[in-house]
């Protein structure tokens, strides 16, 4: 094996890595290594040593201990990780990213002072409990069956006014606790409950 292989990127990977990466036991890589099958070599991370492994020594040694179909469903199995942990990512940079939103709404309200009526021309500012008392059909059937059954699950139920914008109110109802949904309000579709010194 060239020695140029422990220096290109992706050539190599840490025991630990080869573990998680070809569903090796650590006592399999420590059995070949002590009988010479896989070349290794010491390297430090934050002054704890590990062992560095030539990543086409340990496919083969996949492929000799559990076969070709073994390595198609380890590969397989690191790909859907590697994506689930992206994905859960997005959904934690999204739920921060709806929480930003909602504030940079009230604040840029704030600066625009926009005053709003209910349908009973009560005025609503941001803090403000408001009843929803409708949403239009056509627009909750838009969204997928579960999504649809909590928003419809929002009329004639209060919520806080967490912004105005566009001359309606806006209230928030999440999904999931990553998941959520602002609601937009015009005059007609809202009550005041409970108004807010301003």
């Amino acid at each position: 094996m060239s020695q140029t292989d422990w220096t290109k990127q992706g050539e190599t990977l840490s025991l630990k890595n080869a573990c998680k990466e070809f569903g090796l036991e650590e006592s399999e890589i420590k059995e070949a290594i002590n009988i010479e099958k896989l070349q290794y070599k010491v390297n430090y991370a934050h002054g704890n040593p590990y062992f560095k492994l030539l990543r086409k020594e340990v496919m083969a040694l996949v492929l000799e201990l559990h076969g070709e179909d073994f390595v198609e469903i380890q590969k397989i199995d690191f790909k859907i990780r590697t994506a689930t942990k992206e994905i859960n990512s997005f959904k934690r940079k999204l739920s921060a990213l709806e929480k930003e939103k909602v504030l940079l709404m009230q604040q840029k309200t704030s600066l625009l002072q926009f005053v709003i009526l209910d349908r009973n021309r009560n005025e609503v500012n941001i803090g403000s409990r408001v009843q929803v008392l409708f949403i239009e059909p056509g627009f909750i059937s838009t969204f997928p069956y579960k999504e649809a059954k909590i928003m419809k699950s929002m009329i004639n139920k209060n919520f806080e006014v967490v912004g105005i914008e566009h001359g309606k109110a806006l209230v928030h109802q999440s999904f999931d606790p990553l998941n959520g949904f602002t609601l937009a309000l015009a005059s007609e579709e809202m009550e005041l409950v409970d108004k807010v010194e301003v």
